[in-house]
């Protein structure tokens, strides 16, 4: 699977490709050594990376992740590269109302926002359930939620409108 991850505003591409009980990562299209464990229930994971051991605390707040590495924080962010195509299909900051699309058939599994609501950028609008994955579709800007196309147990195609922000 790849991955567009910024990590303090610098983009790398990631990319995991599990195989059996192997699992390799190449950033950048380098591959590094890499293991992660979780040690605790709270975020706190063990890295090895190229060798080298290192302590991680993982904590989120709905518009990315801060992770702690040793004494030094970094903001980080995490698309699929679904969310990456989805975005780069439609830019996240052209004017006027915006429509957001499913870019995937599947079933609202459940809607976060009411209309009339004000949204943050990045802020979970619904879940939506496709091959048995529970996907959080996040609002591509900031703004306020004119309609609901969709409502809990709907059947979405790809491209039916979800929600529309102004």
């Amino acid at each position: 699977m790849r991955y567009a991850v910024r990590v303090d505003g610098v983009l790398l591409a990631v990319e995991v490709d599990e195989k059996g009980d192997r699992t390799r990562v190449f950033v950048d299209g380098r591959e590094v050594e890499s293991e992660m464990r979780r040690i605790r229930g709270d975020g706190a994971w063990t890295l090895r990376m190229d060798g080298r051991a290192h302590c991680v605390v993982v904590s989120g707040n709905g518009e990315g992740e801060t992770v702690m590495l040793g004494s030094r924080s970094f903001r980080v962010e995490v698309e699929d590269e679904r969310e990456a195509a989805a975005h780069a299909v439609r830019p996240p900051h052209a004017a006027g109302p915006r429509v957001i699309r499913s870019v995937m058939p599947g079933i609202v599994r459940e809607v976060l926002v009411a209309e009339g609501a004000t949204v943050a950028e990045r802020a979970p609008l619904l879940v939506l359930e496709a091959m048995k994955m529970q996907n959080e579709v996040r609002a591509d800007r900031a703004g306020r939620v004119l309609r609901l196309h969709v409502a809990p147990g709907s059947t979405v195609a790809r491209g039916d409108p979800l929600v529309t922000l102004a």
